[in-house]
């Protein structure tokens, strides 16, 4: 009877370590479907639209590269002593970003804004996950395969959605492909956490 009180614990155990790695994909995709979508709705069907798609692919660029940059330090947002802080943290910087970008007047000023969003976004992301993907518990191989195919059924919902706005907007191809770099990137930091560099490659190690 203990055994199989063990074993039942250990599903319930798995279960919420799953369900951790997956919020941590769906958030950080759906964040990113928000940034690409939002501005490619505002860009006009004729004119200058080369012009706001080219701003829009530039400004997702920065924010990739944000969430690159916080990427090595996703481990250590993680830890639980650290997640009180990590918590508000980031998701202030996100919603702070985004509010800022969309008033950014010029294209330099939102690629920076949506360049803090990128770290912001990768310290909420690492918050949710935590260290569920460095669990034993959980088979790498199933792991990776759930988490694309999690992030692929987010980027398809999200351009299924974008094409179905009224009078589909131009840019459908760059929502595709700014958020196929999100979902690479979502990968790579699961990937760099299963897998982190030795102490001696470190620059301070």
């Amino acid at each position: 009877m203990g055994a199989s009180i063990v074993h039942g614990s250990g599903h319930h155990e798995v279960l919420a370590l799953w369900t951790r790695l997956e919020l941590s994909a769906v958030a950080t995709m759906v964040v990113g479907v928000a940034f690409c979508a939002g501005p490619l709705l505002g860009v006009s069907p004729h004119g200058t639209a080369e012009d706001g798609l080219a701003a829009t692919g530039n400004a997702f660029a920065a924010f990739l590269f944000g969430e690159l940059v916080c990427m090595p330090f996703g481990a250590w947002f993680g830890e639980g002593r650290k997640r009180a802080i990590v918590r508000p943290a980031g998701a202030a910087l996100v919603l702070v970003s985004a509010i800022a970008a969309t008033g950014a007047r010029s294209a330099e000023a939102r690629a920076t804004w949506y360049w803090l969003a990128g770290v912001g976004t990768e310290a909420t992301r690492a918050w949710i996950a935590g260290n569920a993907v460095k669990s034993p518990l959980l088979r790498r191989g199933p792991e990776l395969l759930a988490l694309a195919t999690t992030c692929t059924a987010v980027l398809a919902l999200g351009v299924g959605l974008f094409a179905l706005t009224s009078l589909p907007p131009p840019g459908l191809r760059t929502l595709a492909c700014c958020c196929a770099g999100q979902e690479a990137v979502v990968v790579l930091a699961v990937l760099q956490t299963l897998y982190p560099p030795s102490p001696s490659r470190l620059p301070l190690g």
